[in-house]
């Protein structure tokens, strides 16, 4: 809670402590403190991950241009090399096929590079044995072009199964490389990402909801503003009162900030995640839930509002709660 103007301003996160139990909200702003470093840890680690595959897709990009321009070369290179067979212009055959050999090379780094920064758990068997049997084709046809005339059945054979194979190679990696699956971090795609908490982006604050808060990330997608809470805990079986409120308010800090209107938002847990639709009722409930805050600080009372021990018992302040079911 923060006074602005002699007004009084909830942060999100005091509505997801009040959703959960008024008096979690209560003793908090008492000067109750409590060490909830494991949530800090995922959600820097979290935010790590993120950037880290922003900086990934960067470099994905670049080895996808690349890898286009040395699959045209190649295929020029492949190209010219047939007719010139005919001709007997071994020099002109022999460098063509170093020139293939060398843009074979940088095509291996290259895909072998994508594959780590894509951090492919499954290994792409048949692609690298494909890019092997490439690789030693084109080796085995510079060493027969010193032993063999290209007017021998079994040279001319061989050069032209190296350029078939890579042909067939330069093609496949290429598809590989556009039609892989986009870095994703727990469902969250890095392109999509509008705002991040753990970047420069400012405190939002809604004078019409006397709110401010900072959300987790805000995703862009189709024209639509999508507030994203990341959670630390498991994915429950149904979905949390208190998370679902600090949801709807950084919808409503949206609305209020970007005149967008929030249709959804996205409750992240390490395990999966929640779609939840934005209704009319959601801000209703999250109004009335402000009221109640308003009356706790202004008569100084709180109560626990359930009656379930094992809430009691995942509470940070159970330890100094006066009316904790679990000690």
């Amino acid at each position: 809670m923060k006074i602005y103007n002699d007004k009084r301003y909830w942060s999100a996160g005091d509505v997801e402590k009040f959703a959960y139990c008024p008096l979690n909200l209560y003793l908090a702003l008492k000067g109750s403190k409590v060490e909830i470093s494991q949530g800090i840890e995922y959600q820097n680690n979290f935010f790590k991950r993120i950037k880290h595959a922003i900086n990934n897709k960067k470099l994905f990009k670049i080895y996808n241009r690349l890898f286009l321009a040395l699959y045209i070369a190649t295929i020029v290179l492949v190209g010219a090399t047939i007719p010139l067979m005919f001709i007997g212009s071994s020099i002109l055959v022999l460098i063509i096929l170093i020139a293939s050999l060398s843009s074979l090379l940088f095509g291996t780094a290259i895909y072998l590079a994508t594959s780590l920064i894509r951090k492919l758990k499954e290994s792409k068997k048949l692609e690298d044995l494909i890019l092997y049997l490439s690789i030693s084709s084109l080796i085995l046809t510079l060493i027969l072009y010193f032993y063999y005339s290209f007017r021998n059945d079994f040279a001319f054979f061989t050069i032209a199964l190296s350029n078939i194979i890579i042909l067939l190679d330069t093609y496949n990696f290429y598809k590989i490389l556009t039609s892989s699956e986009i870095i994703i971090v727990n469902e969250i795609d890095p392109d999509k990402i509008y705002y991040m908490e753990d970047g420069d982006n400012p405190v939002l604050i809604s004078e019409k909801w006397r709110l401010r808060g900072v959300p987790d990330l805000i995703l862009k997608e189709d024209s639509q503003l999508i507030p994203v809470e990341i959670k630390s805990s498991k994915k429950p079986s149904s979905i949390p009162f208190s998370h679902l409120m600090q949801l709807v308010s950084y919808a409503v800090l949206i609305e209020d900030n970007y005149n967008y209107e929030v249709k959804y938002g996205i409750l992240n847990y390490p395990n999966g995640t929640y779609r939840i639709e934005i209704t009319e009722h959601l801000k209703f409930l999250l109004k009335k839930i402000l009221k109640d805050m308003d009356k706790m600080v202004e008569t100084d009372v709180a109560h626990r509002n359930h009656n379930n021990e094992g809430k009691c018992a995942g509470c940070f302040r159970k330890s100094i709660c006066p009316e904790s079911l679990s000690k």
